[in-house]
């Protein structure tokens, strides 16, 4: 006879479901109902090995058990090496080198150990059991997080939920009649306990808990949080790696890791150790790295002293690890339900955020509905990586505030997901937030203080308002088609072009640092100062032009004119670059202001063709009146020497035949013999195409 408990569960499940529960966190303390939902596709036996999924649940425990089986016909010894130590040593301690470069001075710091020795031919036949220290000693410098991470995982036990659904270990199954004795590599093998009763497969203990250390880690230490969310659930894997566990255990053991950290951060007692905590880290880290926590914290970028250097990585991982590809059991399109008290896993991750903000920030990235452990509460389908980047989307209005005073990320922050919806953006405070994701948000962008960076796809669809400081950081070519207005500053960095299409009135200074600029739309209430290395081009309308030293004026996206509603300055060293080609066509500045020449080079480049050689270029006109010269004046002609003709409100470019020989680009007696011919000639269609 079935155990009748298994059938509650699953009655719960759908109840939840039905009447649409917002994510209260239930009574019970042992976090048996937080999964509920495996109820749904599990009905636990009497005895260990006499349960049976449910309809429902069959075709997704048959993959959870061949994902392990096919794991352990695939492993490696390294995978061996690493699912030992993973299931030997002490998780608290194992997630440590989640901190990255921050790790030794941690370990240093907290007197953290292990006594797990080094994995050899004994293993196999010894039993070995860690006596280190696990996260460390109270009484260490950094005592407080240590005590933090002891709280975490303090009756968060998941004994009560191993009893209640009584799923068998991996090893204790078969799959189409073999027994998966097999999945347990050797090193392993002692771990086996020989009282199958008490030991229940899901949910995965040593996921719990390694969930648990690493998010009390995180809260204290928010600058390496995804990297230490990463290392957790490769642990969790390892579980699998090891025949341990399935996915539905691993997942499981995350899940209830997730609600017991927030019962645990909402605790009233706990409020006096979480702030200590977080002080003691930051100060004690930020000692050893000799500056902020931030610098050193991701200072690595080997991976041989960084395991977790790798952010796009790490997210692949992390996304793969949160459902193992398992398929879904109910409906997909319900609503984000968000557990009660569940911001305060983000609070030192956001800490410029509100409470509300916080939530929305987990609303907007976390998981479909649908999964097995989906019983309206939430908890499955936080995504705490993707949470930690930032909005997934902006549903209505929101404020950002953020005082660079306080340091941190209240001084420096990136959000990386690609945030859609219809709302708005409004950038508050003296901080730096940068927008790496590719959005879509069509509510448009205001900075109202500090800075707001992103590439030309960061801000959506809407128009920025900018009265602070707007950065275009742009590594590739890309088009900003918003339209930019207000009284603050625009900025782009970084090697590639930028091409600016929308009608803008800006009133601040543009600057163009590095890279190219392309104005095809209009900034014609904005000076753009050109510094060195950079270039300003487009066939827009620009407010000015300043040209610094280094600094390179290019009209146009080939052949155009640049237009300007104001003045135009060349500083010496500077360099206006202009295309012209044999139909008379020419680059060229069209400023309504004066034009002040202080120096610099006319570099001109010429296309291929047949060329006038008695052809004039006007490439620049100013209405104001033209004063000061330019230093001198290049081409890349063969045979034509380029010059330039000052008027009172023009510069024109001049090209005259030069007197080297045509037969100075000959390579043969022929060619040398024609090209004399063709220069005796003087004038006609060959003459023409020489030069």
């Amino acid at each position: 006879m079935k155990r009748g408990y298994g059938v509650s569960i699953a009655a719960l499940a759908v109840a939840m479901l039905g009447s649409g529960a917002q994510a209260q966190t239930p009574g019970a303390g042992n976090g048996v109902d937080i999964l509920s939902g495996f109820g749904r596709i599990w009905i636990p036996g009497r005895t260990y090995d006499t349960g049976s999924p449910t309809a429902l649940g069959a075709p997704l425990l048959l993959r959870n058990i061949q994902i392990v089986a096919e794991r352990a016909r695939e492993r490696t010894l390294a995978q061996e090496i690493a699912a030992y130590y993973d299931d030997r040593r002490n998780q608290s301690y194992s997630v440590i080198d989640g901190l990255g470069p921050l790790t030794q001075a941690y370990l240093a710091g907290s007197g953290a150990t292990t006594t797990i020795p080094a994995f050899d031919a004994t293993t196999s036949r010894v039993q070995y059991v860690d006596q280190g220290t696990s996260a460390g000693v109270t009484t260490s410098p950094l005592g407080k997080v240590v005590q933090l991470v002891n709280v975490f995982r303090t009756n968060a036990s998941t004994s009560p939920a191993k009893d209640a659904y009584s799923y068998p270990r991996p090893w204790r199954q078969s799959l189409n009649g073999e027994s998966l004795g097999f999945v347990v590599p050797p090193s392993l093998v002692p771990e086996k306990s020989p009282t199958p009763a008490t030991d229940g497969g899901f949910p995965s203990g040593h996921t719990n808990a390694a969930y648990l250390s690493a998010l009390a880690l995180a809260y204290a230490v928010p600058q390496r949080f995804q990297e230490l969310l990463t290392r957790a659930s490769e642990l969790g894997d390892n579980r699998i790696e090891a025949g341990m566990h399935s996915p539905t255990d691993v997942i499981g053991g995350r899940v209830l890791a997730t609600y017991f950290a927030i019962r645990a951060l909402n605790d009233p007692a706990n409020a006096t150790l979480l702030a200590d905590a977080v002080a003691q880290a930051q100060s004690y880290l930020s000692q050893a790295c000799g500056g902020p926590v931030e610098r050193c914290a991701h200072a690595a970028v080997d991976p041989a002293t960084d395991r977790f250097s790798d952010s796009a990585r790490n997210k692949a991982a992390y996304t793969a690890r949160l459902t193992y590809g398992l398929p879904s059991v109910g409906p997909t399109n319900l609503p984000p339900v968000v557990p009660t008290g569940a911001e305060a896993l983000l609070a030192t991750r956001f800490p410029y955020l509100t409470a509300a903000q916080r939530r929305d920030v987990i609303a907007t990235t976390e998981l479909p509905s649908g999964g097995f452990l989906d019983n309206g509460l939430g908890y499955d389908r936080i995504n705490l990586f993707a949470a930690a980047d930032g909005y997934g989307a902006f549903n209505g209005p929101v404020s950002v505030t953020q005082d660079a005073a306080k340091g941190g990320f209240s001084a420096y922050d990136v959000w990386r997901n690609d945030i859609g919806g219809a709302g708005s953006l409004e950038k508050l405070g003296s901080g730096t937030l940068v927008l790496a994701g590719a959005n879509t948000y069509t509510g448009g962008t205001t900075i109202g203080g500090g800075t707001l960076v992103g590439h030309a796809g960061a801000f959506g669809t809407g128009a920025i308002v900018d009265n602070a400081a707007l950065v275009v950081d742009q590594s590739v070519d890309g088009t900003l088609p918003n339209a930019i207005s207000g009284s603050g500053t625009l900025t782009k960095t970084n090697a590639g072009t930028l091409t600016l299409t929308g009608l803008s009135t800006l009133s601040g200074a543009t600057t163009v640092q590095a890279g190219r600029l392309a104005v095809n739309g209009s900034l014609a209430n904005s000076v753009v100062s050109v510094l060195p290395g950079a270039e300003l081009g487009g066939s827009g309308t620009v407010g000015g032009i300043g040209a610094l030293s280094g600094g390179t004026v290019s009209p146009g996206n080939s052949i155009g004119t640049l237009t300007v509603a104001g003045n135009a300055a060349f500083a010496a060293g500077s360099t206006y670059r202009v295309e012209a080609n044999a139909a008379g066509q020419a680059d060229r500045i069209a400023a309504t202001g004066s034009a002040t020449l202080s120096g610099g080079t006319v570099q001109v480049l010429a296309a291929s063709g047949a060329y006038n050689p008695r052809t004039t270029y006007t490439i620049l006109s100013a209405a104001g009146g033209v004063s000061g010269q330019f230093a001198g004046v290049t081409a890349n002609l063969a045979f034509l020497s380029p010059g330039l003709r000052y008027r009172t409100d023009a510069v024109d470019l001049t090209l005259t035949r030069n007197d080297v020989p045509f037969a100075a680009s000959a390579t043969s007696r022929n060619g040398m013999a024609a090209a004399n011919a063709v220069q005796a000639a003087g004038g006609g269609r060959l003459f023409d195409a020489a030069v």
